[in-house]
């Protein structure tokens, strides 16, 4: 196994180098690839952009919840079809909201952006959307995250002498 550990704010930096190490294990034919999410969350465009960049590779990589998977590094945790989750960890959803001008703390438009892989990948509907992306936050425990499908199983991630780890370096 090869895990990446990514532990910080998602921002644009981070996803950079995120994205490098995983085109380098990629490049490498490394064949069994693990990113592990502790995170808060941050900027939206650069979590969708790991989203998509993961779903774009031409293996899969596992995605591991560890801690804290919140805000928009829980869509990127959907990213993969193989989804786990260390107990306890702790996912909190919201809306995307406006951080500044006339609208600050409204829903943002790119909420419907970030809901739109619950919707397609999980099958949430509209009434589940609803509950979890508001203005206020929706904390679910790694159980409530298997039970609405987020994770599929719920354990910790065992490195063996044999495996190779890389730590993300993140930016501010």
């Amino acid at each position: 196994m090869h895990a990446i550990f990514y532990n910080g704010p998602v921002n644009a930096g981070g996803m950079r180098n995120t994205q490098q190490l995983l085109a380098d294990a990629v490049a490498k034919r490394l064949d069994d690839i693990v990113l592990v999410l502790s995170s808060n969350g941050g900027d939206v465009a650069s979590g969708m952009g790991l989203y998509h960049f993961i779903r774009a590779l031409p293996v899969p990589v596992r995605l591991h919840a560890a801690g804290v998977c919140s805000s928009i590094a829980a869509t990127i945790l959907l990213a993969s079809d193989i989804r786990t989750g260390a107990d306890p960890t702790h996912f909190v959803l919201h809306a995307a909201t406006y951080r500044e001008g006339p609208n600050q703390g409204q829903p943002a438009a790119n909420t419907q952006l970030i809901t739109a892989p619950y919707r397609s990948r999980l099958g949430w509907d509209d009434a589940r959307v609803a509950q979890c992306f508001t203005t206020e936050e929706c904390t679910l425990t790694v159980r409530q995250a298997c039970d609405w499908g987020m994770v599929q199983a719920i354990g910790d991630l065992r490195l063996a002498p044999s495996d190779t780890t890389a730590i993300v370096s993140i930016p501010k």
